[in-house]
């Protein structure tokens, strides 16, 4: 049998999706060939849709190129809307060319400030919902340095419509530290324990999102099926890895380039994992844009089938500065930043923080993930239809994943698994 490279998309369906490459085998079938290009082609792709969850989706879409670009064979695992989240709470505070730079990365030309508060809002309210057999949780909070003087109007729209936690610490005691990380901790169920090992000098404020979810797959994988079988990295190098199997009905398509398969999670959040499959994952990255994302989840259609899936687990952590420059957000992290409207010091953002976790397994999936923006003081038919041929789908080699709310489509975590270790 050829070797076959596919890259493979989990998407976590509480409106949470996710892009994936492709693997197509059939049980009685030789695997298709598998190319891959070598070449990380970057295609930034402007929506400005209007509502929220698509905005946050576009920015995704365009974050998660850039970041690949970056990490090359490497994996990764973000969450957008955690990275948006916390983006926005600074959005408001933003003025003149440095509001301007943040609209138009963050895709919200078609959206005014109150909208996107008051949907930004509404947003957290549908998914923040928890139930025996799911949990789906979103935190903001924002830290202030005593000696600063935050704007009582920031104040109200990052508590009111973001439900922030607002404190003031001494950043100059160590104890600070200490505190967030406790926060962060807390928020993310000791997923990811700190988001900061010290407070450097200068910085006034922290603004902090934290998404936490946890669910048990409708259709769970029986144990003893997990068998360690080969998986191909993107270099080429095929290594044993436990992969856990089931047949059943699953909503499922598959075309000349990819397979993809929808896996549902328990409980009322309506999330799944949807995983994609590509023959080439660099091609696939390329053109993961809106555009065809809604064209891909229209496909689905219940089929039986096999389901070959790795079982795995990550922990991810970057610094955002560079891709958001990138993305158009330049002026923010300089002494010509404007965020006058969180406070008459002159701020500019230092760093975004990001960590992520992920564990999948046999019962279901663990994902947290926590963005933190550093600001810093300046100066500083009739006839039925036959029924449908079975699929065969292993995901044995580069694959993309995401995790989707599927009533509002946003995509809270995006990530690549390249190899297995």
């Amino acid at each position: 049998m050829r070797k076959i490279m596919f890259v493979f998309v989990f998407l976590i369906s509480f409106s949470i999706t996710l892009y994936i490459g492709l693997l197509l085998i059939n049980k009685n079938s030789t695997t298709r060939s598998f190319s891959q290009t070598n070449s990380v082609s970057v295609e930034l792709v402007t929506e400005n849709p209007k509502d929220i969850s698509s905005a946050h989706n576009a920015f995704g879409f365009n974050l998660f190129k850039l970041i690949n670009k970056e990490t090359k064979n490497g994996n990764f695992f973000i969450s957008p809307s955690s990275i948006a989240l916390a983006l926005s709470m600074v959005y408001d505070g933003a003025q003149g060319q440095t509001q301007t730079e943040m609209q138009k990365a963050l895709q919200f030309q078609k959206l005014s400030l109150d909208e996107i508060n008051q949907k930004s809002l509404e947003l957290i309210n549908t998914l923040n919902k928890t139930d025996s057999k799911s949990e789906i949780s979103i935190a903001n909070s924002v830290w202030i340095h005593q000696s600063v003087v935050v704007k009582p109007d920031f104040l109200n729209i990052v508590k009111n419509y973001y439900q922030a936690e607002i404190s003031n610490l001494d950043f100059l005691d160590p104890y600070s530290v200490g505190v967030i990380n406790d926060w962060v901790n807390t928020s993310t169920r000791g997923k990811i324990p700190t988001i900061i090992n010290k407070i450097p000098p200068g910085v006034m404020m922290y603004l902090i999102n934290a998404i936490y979810f946890k669910g048990d797959w409708e259709y769970p994988f029986e144990k003893s099926n997990t068998k360690d079988k080969d998986f191909t990295s993107f270099d080429g190098v095929t290594k044993k890895h436990p992969l856990m199997e089931q047949y059943d009905d699953f909503n499922y398509f598959e075309n000349k380039d990819l397979q993809s398969i929808i896996l549902p999670y328990k409980g009322n959040n309506g999330l799944s994992m949807y995983v994609f499959l590509p023959k080439d994952i660099n091609k696939f990255i390329a053109d993961f844009n809106a555009a065809n994302w809604g064209k891909w989840i229209s496909k689905y259609d219940l089929r039986p089938g096999t389901i070959i899936l790795p079982k795995f687990k990550m922990e991810y952590e970057t610094e955002l500065k560079d891709v958001l420059v990138q993305l158009g957000i330049s002026s923010a992290f300089t002494g010509g930043a404007d965020f006058s409207g969180i406070s008459n010091t002159e701020l500019a953002i230092s760093r975004v923080i990001h960590k992520t976790y992920i564990d999948v397994y046999e019962e279901g999936t663990e994902a947290a993930a926590v963005t933190a923006v550093e600001m810093m003081a300046m100066g500083l038919s009739a006839n039925p239809p036959k029924p449908p041929k079975p699929f065969y789908m292993e995901v044995n080699h580069p694959f993309v994943y995401t995790i989707v709310d599927n009533k509002t489509k946003e995509m809270l975590f995006v990530g690549v698994v390249k190899e297995l270790k």
